[in-house]
């Protein structure tokens, strides 16, 4: 079993290289793996809650009680979320600008109180997969403990470069707008970038051949083929 984690800032192309490298490989059971699969969870539980509340007080509540977080923590997602959510713009479906700063806010807010919050729950994820046999990619790889994790549990990582200007012009051909600036400047988008433990760093402002080929050469020297079948983690 082959297991590959992806870094890199929005529109890198981690999703395409991810395919692509599936691709490469048909003999193996391929599986994601995603830390955003735990928040876009509980992000489809922050938006039921606020479609269920009479107003934002209610929302509040429902959100503190129902998802064990402060009221006080909970007020500035009803206020960043209310009026799209009551308006039907934003659904349990997740398809609006706001989604990602809510998740980004979301997401460390959990690990405010708990840093291991979501690493518990790709852990089960792993596990599982792991289990049932299946090589793994991990697509959203994007804070250093999240890399730490992944080394831990053996995977190859991957980091791919990306001029900012070929970023942005991928989101606006992709989602028809920029991301905000204050987006961009997150720690989900900028707190990996000076990681020292990738084991390949590759340019994916072109074409993908060479960065196939380069992550290609790292899979079948770290898992020859005659070991594939077995065992991939530590």
């Amino acid at each position: 079993m082959v297991s590959l984690a992806l870094s890199g800032k929005s529109a890198s192309g981690k999703d395409a290289v991810a395919q692509r490298v599936q691709e490469m490989f048909p003999d193996l059971d391929w599986a994601g793996l995603s830390f955003g699969d735990a928040i876009k969870d509980e992000g489809r539980r922050l938006v039921t809650a606020l479609e269920c509340s009479r107003d934002r007080a209610d929302a509040t509540e429902r959100i503190a009680v129902g998802l064990g977080v402060r009221h006080e923590d909970a007020v500035p997602l009803v206020d960043l979320l209310w009026t799209a959510v009551r308006r039907q713009e934003l659904t349990s479906r997740l398809h609006h600008p706001l989604v990602r700063p809510a998740l980004q806010r979301w997401g460390q807010l959990r690990v405010r109180d708990d840093a291991g919050y979501w690493i518990e729950r790709a852990m089960r994820r792993l596990t599982a997969l792991r289990d049932a046999g299946h090589s793994i990619v991990l697509t959203d790889m994007r804070m250093p403990w999240e890399a730490d994790w992944a080394r831990a549990q053996g995977f190859l990582l991957v980091r791919l470069e990306v001029s900012d200007e070929i970023r942005r012009d991928r989101t606006v051909s992709r989602d028809g707008a920029m991301l905000a600036p204050e987006v961009e400047r997150d720690s989900t988008e900028t707190a990996i970038d000076g990681y020292a433990g990738f084991d390949l760093r590759l340019d994916n402002s072109g074409d993908l051949s060479s960065v196939l080929a380069a992550i290609g050469s790292a899979v079948e020297e770290k898992w020859p083929r005659s070991s594939r079948s077995g065992t991939s983690h530590p």
